[in-house]
């Protein structure tokens, strides 16, 4: 035998044994408290659920779409498409209807602290329907993620009650048990107690919401315009507000970071891009509210305004890049643009050809771009952006994929 087939097969006995011991140490934390909650991770790969965005390059440059389970922040200058790409989630989160019961229905759930939400736009660009959109207008920052925690919980609640009272499930009795701590929670008004309710549910219970559950789609919209209790007591006092701010952020997010991923959420919140003083080299902007939400996020995304689009003297739309600075569930660091339309919202296949050729899966020649895959797919810049590419479904399929 080799030297390199005994080191393989050297190799190959340390595995095996580790595997045994991680399997056992497992096996024995299970019969301690929270051992449910003890998992091994089989590979590195994000395999959750996704929210898909209307316009398929966010798609290519964020790994799929938004993430259920997992917060997403979204940072940038005034009129560079935070609030639309908020607006689009919700929408699309929306469409998710079954016929079942209240649990496969998707709803959307958005904290304006802004007040800017405009629904006319809201639902003839991303199909929002309004009648259906939970709303808040708060601006105070911690009632903002309690008003969050307390609908989320009281949905979930609702729908699991519901659901097990349907159908017969796996340690229905642990849910169950479950189910009526949350309702004497609610019912008593024990809101700080909600976050002990995820972190005390069972695994039964986390498989029916995450396996069966439509998601539901939450916005903050946006971090920067929140506002300590300090800061509405003395508008004229600048000293400790900041601080304040930052903490009640660093304490929900801590809070909430469990409950997104066992209520399945897709959270996306924004935020402004401000300029930094005294700064002449690297990043110049910085965003307000404290490193919580940048830390916690699993994607950050920052948007731009490359050009306004106009027709006649006319502005329409706007080009706009966003470059994905932290991605959890993805490659990191890739780039998109695309085009939105005041009247219309996303044009849905913009930039798709500079995503695509960026990722080198189409070859520009000349004037023309050549699909590698498929070589009989050949089309012009002009025919990729007007959808000429979905009269070839395999195209789409893998584009899906991306």
């Amino acid at each position: 035998m080799s030297e390199e087939d005994k080191t393989e097969e050297v190799q190959e006995e340390q595995e095996s044994e580790i595997e045994s011991f991680i399997s056992a140490v497992v096996t024995e934390m299970q019969d301690l408290p929270f051992g449910d909650e003890l998992l091994v991770a089989e590979d590195d790969v994000f395999e959750g659920k996704r929210i898909r965005c209307s316009s398929e390059s966010v798609n290519i440059a964020t790994g799929g779409g938004w993430p259920i389970g997992r917060i997403s922040e979204l940072h940038g200058k005034w009129s560079s498409g935070k609030s639309l790409l908020v607006a689009d989630m919700l929408g699309c989160v929306q469409k998710i209807k079954g016929d079942e019961g209240i649990w496969d229905k998707g709803i959307g759930i958005l904290m304006d602290s802004e007040g800017a939400y405009d629904k006319t736009f809201g639902r003839e660009a991303t199909n929002i329907r309004n009648k259906e959109l939970i709303k808040g207008e708060i601006n105070l920052v911690n009632k903002v993620f309690d008003s969050l925690i307390v609908v989320i919980t009281k949905i979930r609640i609702s729908q699991m009650e519901a659901y097990i009272g349907e159908y017969n499930v796996s340690g229905e009795s642990e849910i169950k048990a479950w189910v009526r701590k949350g309702k004497k929670q609610i019912s008593k008004g024990e809101e700080g107690e909600y976050g002990l309710l995820w972190q005390d549910m069972p695994k039964s219970a986390f498989d029916v919401m995450s396996g069966v559950f439509a998601p539901i789609g939450a916005a903050v919209d946006s971090i920067g315009a929140l506002t300590a209790m300090e800061e509405q007591r003395s508008l004229g006092d600048d000293s400790g507000y900041q601080t304040e701010r930052a903490k009640v952020i660093t304490k929900a997010m801590r809070v909430m970071t469990i409950m997104i991923k066992k209520a399945s959420v897709c959270m996306i919140m924004t935020n402004h891009a401000k300029q930094k003083f005294n700064v002449s080299f690297g990043d110049q902007t910085t965003t307000p509210g404290g490193d919580a939400v940048p830390f916690h996020a699993s994607i950050r995304g920052r948007l731009r305004v490359v050009k306004w689009l106009k027709d006649d003297g006319k502005t329409y739309g706007a080009r706009l890049h966003m470059k994905v600075v932290k991605n959890k569930t993805a490659p990191p660091h890739r780039e998109c643009e695309f085009d939105i339309r005041f009247d219309v919202g996303f044009d849905k296949f913009s930039g798709l050809v500079k995503s695509l050729t960026d990722l080198g899966v189409l070859e520009k020649d000349g004037q023309k771009y050549e699909w590698l895959e498929y070589p009989d797919v050949v089309m012009t810049k002009a025919k990729w952006r007007s959808e000429g590419f979905l009269e070839y479904p395999e195209v789409f399929t893998d584009i899906k994929r991306l």
